[in-house]
């Protein structure tokens, strides 16, 4: 399995508190999509085969792309790598962005699934984190994607909000499953430094929730989804059976990767490699036959590690047999961690894999960073 990911750096606004790499410029698209095209070239042979399964643009605001240039980036995909109808193809999207005309241009493309930045339907929230759509288009776009026969959707929400109650918050999750939106996303929100939230926060011009009110409403998820025909495959992705995202289950179970533009990474098992995250230097770079990257070799002891905290956000969680198989003598330490932990309540055993249990699901990160070697 090996996938392809394409950083698309272009937003029209900025939300104050995302910390992504983007330009609110579209004045060097052109300029920028042969780039991609030119280390795409340039990284040929990166990969451990030319069949894919997951293409993925994200960014940055994917959907400021028209339907020609998402052709001039397919059609140079091609010359080097192929796909199947299986294969999943996936656009990041702003609900502004999707009018009845760009969906249907969209469907003759090899885009088959979008993913839509919703992240709230309460006017008050969306203005508060600067978006660039209203309730109703974001309303209105999931519905005509759907209407428009893209059946492989997922949505992005988040909770932990400045006025979004847990009445509110149900609702909106109500909403999204009486419209068999098949997959979905939900993360707390996060103070990021250098964003503009964070200078907000330093200057007293807004406040956040406290951490007790984004507990509650990571709770009332979970509760709401194991009352319905979601599952929480990870710790922030949920799914009905069988509509599961093969690019970011591709992340957590360590496929190769290989990630095209500027801020992008790579991943090939061994190591890590990512570009450098200025269009300019990027483009100027690739222009003239280069990588501009940093890339880092990971020790066994790394892989390991690597493998601990992307395998215990999963439903399945850490496989302890299948790492003592390529990790010989480091099962059974992992196994003594877990046993020994000073918080059993966050663990849950079946055979030889051991998973986050709901109240674990609270300190997944300091669960993985408990059991590193």
């Amino acid at each position: 399995m090996s996938g392809l990911y394409i950083h698309i750096p272009f937003c029209r606004q900025a939300c104050h508190y995302c910390n992504f790499h983007f330009s609110t410029s579209l004045k060097m698209k052109e300029r920028l999509l042969s780039a991609l095209v030119g280390e795409m070239r340039l990284r040929n042979g990166y990969l451990p085969t030319a069949q894919l399964d997951s293409i993925y643009l994200g960014g940055g605001t994917p959907s400021v792309l028209t339907a020609d240039d998402l052709m001039f980036l397919f059609n140079s995909i091609s010359e080097l790598y192929s796909w199947d109808s299986s294969a999943e193809i996936t656009l990041e999207a702003n609900p502004d962005d999707l009018d009845e005309s760009y969906l249907r241009a969209l469907k003759e493309t090899p885009i088959n699934r979008l993913s839509i930045g919703l992240q709230a339907r309460g006017e008050s929230q969306l203005e508060w984190m600067n978006r660039s759509h209203n309730a109703s288009q974001g309303e209105r776009a999931v519905q005509s994607a759907l209407s428009a026969g893209f059946d492989r959707l997922t949505v992005d929400w988040m909770y932990g909000l400045p006025g979004l109650t847990n009445e509110g918050w149900i609702k909106s999750l109500e909403w999204m499953d009486k419209l068999e939106v098949p997959h979905f996303s939900a993360y707390a929100l996060t103070v990021e430094e250098r964003t503009v939230l964070a200078h907000q926060l330093r200057e007293g011009k807004t406040e956040v929730p406290k951490d007790e009110a984004v507990v509650r409403q990571f709770d009332l998820l979970m509760d709401w989804v194991s009352e319905s025909r979601y599952e929480q495959y990870e710790i922030s992705n949920f799914a009905r059976p069988g509509c599961e995202a093969v690019h970011n289950s591709n992340y957590w179970t360590g496929a190769p990767y290989l990630g095209l533009g500027p801020s992008a990474h790579s991943y090939d098992r061994t190591s890590r490699q990512w570009n450098i995250n200025n269009n300019m230097k990027y483009m100027r770079a690739v222009e003239a036959g280069q990588l501009d990257y940093e890339e880092e070799e990971l020790s066994t002891v790394e892989q390991i590690n690597e493998r601990i905290m992307t395998q215990l956000r999963l439903r399945s969680g850490i496989d302890v047999a299948g790492l003592s198989k390529d990790f010989p003598k480091f099962g059974d330490t992992l196994k003594h961690k877990v046993l020994h932990h000073s918080q059993e309540d966050w663990w849950e055993w079946k055979g030889d894999t051991v998973r986050l249990s709901q109240k674990g699901k609270h300190f997944a990160d300091r669960a993985a960073a408990d059991l590193f070697f």
